[in-house]
Parts: structure tokens; sequence; C-alpha cells
């Protein structure tokens, strides 16, 4: 009976744990996220993430890399250069995948500042009033890519990369020079992120 219920707990990932430690999804759902948080202790005293699966993190990272080019070169108010798609950068701080859409406007998503929790800058990526204004002439970093990386104590967290977009294009045009995925502390090789995404038939 306690197997036929599993699928209803976060279960802990050090080996052995008891199922009488783990957390109900329902509530972890309920107290944790709320507060933007996506790590537990259960009862034993282990620390969990709950982070979206690794198929899911590809499929989402194929999915953006799928549109390096932007949809518009002047956008509202900014007269900038904007990209149709972006993960939003708060979402994956808190270990979520949110993928947001740019249909028009300004470089300030949502372009009202409400009606979601986090507000950041289209174009640069960045929290939205403290680090980038309208004031502010920022700079596109590139296509987003995200993997699971070590969080430093013992658990994993979600960390945002980016792909040089123009250099992407010029090598599915030629085939030339895949560009990298740049991280804070490291890089992974452009051709081994395509196998990865298994994307490296560039057609």
């Amino acid at each position: 009976r306690r197997r036929e219920s599993e699928h209803l707990y976060h279960a802990c990932v050090h080996p052995g744990c008891s199922m009488d430690n783990w957390i109900l999804r329902i509530d972890f759902e309920s107290k944790y996220r709320p507060q933007g948080l996506f790590t537990w202790l259960c009862r034993a005293g282990h620390r969990n993430s709950v982070l979206p699966s690794q198929s899911e993190i590809n499929q989402a990272n194929r999915n953006i890399l799928s549109h390096p080019e932007y949809y518009t070169h002047s956008c509202g108010y900014d007269s900038l250069s904007l990209r149709r798609f972006r993960f939003c950068p708060g979402c994956v701080d808190e270990g979520l995948l949110t993928f947001a859409v740019h249909d028009e406007g300004c470089k300030q998503w949502p372009g009202s500042g409400t009606g979601h929790r986090h507000c950041f800058c289209w174009h640069c990526t960045k929290k939205w009033g403290t680090d980038c204004s309208h004031s502010v002439n920022c700079s596109d970093p590139g296509v987003q890519q995200v993997r699971r990386c070590s969080d430093g104590s013992g658990s994993e967290k979600l960390e945002i990369g980016f792909v040089d977009a123009q250099a992407y294009i010029a090598w599915i045009r030629t085939g030339e020079n895949c560009p990298d995925t740049i991280f804070e502390n490291s890089r992974i090789l452009g051709l081994t992120r395509q196998g990865q995404l298994k994307m490296e038939d560039r057609d």
C-alpha cells in the first residue's frame, strides 16, 4: 500500500532514507513554492532540491535555442532589438522554468510590472528597477540556456548561461565554429551542447 502512494511524495535523495522522512508534493507546493524555495530538509536532516528533470531542461533549451533571431529591431520606447522568447531569471533562481514570450512594448517585462511575480529587462535579462531600467543602456548577453549544477551545499540549483546568438546563426549557415554556452564560472562546448540536445543537424 505504501508503494502505491510513492508518487504523492518527493523522495529524499539520500540512499536508504525512509519514506517516513519524505515530503508530500502538495505540502511542498503549498509551503515552499510560495516562498520561492526549491530545497527542503527531510525529517532525517538531508537536504533535497525539487527541480525540473534533465529531459524537461533539455526540451526547454531546445525550444529557446531554436529561435536565436530577434523578432524586432526596434521595440517600443527603448528602440532595442529583442528576442521573442526568454526564461524568466527570477523563476530560474527559484528552481522553475518559465518560458516567457514578448509580444510588443518596451524592454521591461511584464510591461505593466504586474501579472507575474518577477519583473526583468527583456534585453539584458537583469532585474528591473535595481539592475536595469529605461535609463540604462544595457546589452543583450545572447540566447539563454539552463543547467542543473551544485549549489555548494550538497544539493543542486538551476543556472543560466548564454550562447552568442549571431555566432550561433553563423554556425547554422556555415557549420563552422559552433559557439559555446558561457556560464558564470565555466562553459559547455558548443558541439557538446548540440549533441546533448540532439540538435547536431543544422537544418
